[in-house]
């Protein structure tokens, strides 16, 4: 009977998705596609629009090589490049992982987005710049370390890094204060960013290095008061004369929240474009659970798989329509079950990406190049 239900419950959707996909203008329609088995590469349906990328580490990048040169164009290190990965302690650094990645991308011709050079919450977790013995660090000491480390990874990766995501999440969620409480800032205060910003944009004038910087932020649709600081901290950073090429949104999305609508989406693209900055989707994908979901599926839901396929197919034509301002779209993760939402709810199934635990390509993934078709 619940199996009946969800199937009348999934044709329900389907309609309804359909019937907004025609409002909004996103299609949504059966279409005539022409690649059958051997299914067009993402890269290929969108190589006028903009870069398609995917995060990855070694092993899931050696594990879906075939996969991943036929769908995408650019690749960030989910967490290599980050400082408790590759510079745990001073003077230790760790490149292994990360130059695995960078090697593969200059043997197969894909650029690289370079992140994340500064996390307070990275920090938090290796906190060994901002200490001096038992002490905290100087402001003189922790700007010297932190200029080193910007400096040596900007260096060492500049050939096949197009982008450095600067500074990650440092903005709060609610009007407590602008900035997250990570211990950096309570130590340094927002000069921190900042000057992550100006050691950056040293580093890349010393190589003549046309790289670009992003600030990459979360959540900005659904909230707005980070999308308020992230829009201030903007401007601010242009007001001083401090380099920023870009914002890059992550685009975490929840299944069902009516701050992510697809409208709300697109506003903060119409926001932000003005600026005169890149705008990139970084971290994408879509859970199929609710903030307050309790339970955990064996198998997805028919209804909810159709909700998360059109909710796709919309929010990509978003993106296709602001292509004069989006030049890269990076998935979260290769396939479902290494997305991190697997393991970020204590492990329960969750189906976010467009790839299946196969590495095969899911309704969501029709959903998101059904465009390619209907224009030929």
């Amino acid at each position: 009977m619940l199996d009946l239900l969800d199937r009348a419950f999934a044709l329900l959707v389907a309609a309804l998705m359909a019937l907004s996909s025609l409002f909004l203008g996103t299609g949504g329609g059966q279409v005539e596609r022409t690649d059958g088995d051997d299914y067009i590469g993402l890269k290929a349906a969108y190589e006028d629009y903009f870069k398609i990328g995917v995060a990855v580490s070694s092993r899931t990048m050696n594990e879906n090589k075939e996969m991943i040169l036929k769908n995408f164009n650019s690749i960030t290190c989910e967490n290599a490049m980050k400082v408790d990965n590759i510079h745990p302690a001073e003077n230790d650094w760790r490149f292994g992982e990360a130059d695995k990645i960078a090697d593969f991308c200059r043997e197969n011709g894909l650029v690289m987005r370079g992140h994340t050079l500064v996390w307070g919450q990275a920090y938090d977790s290796c906190p060994w710049m901002m200490y001096d013995g038992d002490d905290y660090a100087s402001p003189e000491l922790f700007y010297e370390r932190m200029k080193d480390h910007i400096f040596t990874i900007i260096h060492r990766y500049d050939d096949v890094v197009y982008c450095w995501d600067v500074v990650n999440e440092a903005l709060n969620y609610d009007k407590s204060q602008k900035y997250k409480d990570y211990l950096v800032y309570r130590l340094y205060g927002e000069e921190y960013v900042k000057q992550s910003f100006r050691f950056a944009a040293q580093a890349l004038d010393e190589i003549g290095s046309d790289a670009k910087l992003f600030y990459n932020e979360t959540k900005l649709a659904r909230n707005g008061t980070k999308s308020d600081y992230t829009y201030e901290f903007l401007k601010e950073l242009q007001a001083e004369g401090i380099r920023v090429d870009g914002l890059g949104i992550q685009g975490h999305y929840d299944f069902m929240h009516p701050n992510e609508s697809i409208r709300r989406i697109e506003k903060e693209i119409k926001r932000f474009a003005p600026l005169g900055l890149d705008i990139e989707f970084t971290e994408v994908d879509m859970t199929v659970y609710n903030d307050i979901d309790l339970h955990k599926f064996e198998t997805i839901p028919a209804w909810r798989e159709v909700y998360q396929r059109e909710r796709y197919r919309q929010i990509f034509k978003v993106y296709r329509d602001y292509a004069h301002v989006i030049t890269n779209v990076t998935f979260w993760g290769v396939n479902d079950v290494e997305s991190y939402r697997r393991w970020d709810k204590g492990g329960r199934n969750d189906w976010a990406l467009l790839f299946d635990e196969n590495s095969q390509p899911k309704s969501s993934y029709y959903a998101v190049t059904d465009f390619y078709f209907e224009a030929k």
